[in-house]
């Protein structure tokens, strides 16, 4: 007689699959403290963009902010962010594979950055591709009504087109 054996997880390229349900609901049991939530609240797959999907970086640029608002009646949890980056000399536009720019992620109301306000990183750090995100360590919180910004900086001569993406969950606003 044998045994009954679980099947293997489904894999990706670099190991097992993402697996959104797993996440919300690491994610809810880390925010469930809040108040207002509920553990089965309403989670709704949500991205916010930047620059309303696209930001326009000259060459050489000084750092340049863009904010992103919250709306008011869910708050967002970040989950992975991806980007795609062209040059700006098409048509047709051509794909950058390995941008040199600088990014600095920072949360306007209450001050706290995503990393410290000294810091920036090159974009490839804290940004994949549609094909493959970079999955955030931990998810992050971003209130409901509340900012955050991305600074970026173009370390190049070459003017780009940037299409970044923050993917997660909406979390509608309870009571």
């Amino acid at each position: 007689m044998g045994t009954a054996v679980a099947p293997a997880p489904a894999s990706g390229p670099t190991g097992p699959a993402f697996d959104p349900n797993a996440y919300q609901l690491a994610a809810s049991q880390q925010f469930a403290h809040l108040s207002g939530w509920i553990f089965d609240a309403t989670w709704e797959p949500y991205t916010y963009a930047p620059g309303f999907g696209v930001v326009a970086l000259p060459g050489l640029a000084a750092a340049q902010a863009f904010p992103i608002t919250v709306e008011s009646n869910a708050h967002f949890v970040i989950c992975n962010s991806t980007m795609v980056v062209t040059d700006q000399a098409g048509p047709p536009a051509n794909l950058v594979p390995a941008p040199l720019v600088q990014c600095q992620l920072q949360q306007s109301g209450s001050g706290r950055g995503f990393m410290p306000a000294s810091t920036a990183v090159m974009i490839g750090n804290i940004f994949g591709t549609g094909q493959r995100p970079y999955i955030w360590p931990s998810a992050k919180l971003v209130q409901a009504n509340s900012v955050f910004s991305v600074t970026l900086t173009n370390l190049t001569a070459l003017a780009l087109n940037l299409y970044l993406a923050f993917n997660g969950f909406a979390v509608m606003v309870t009571g």
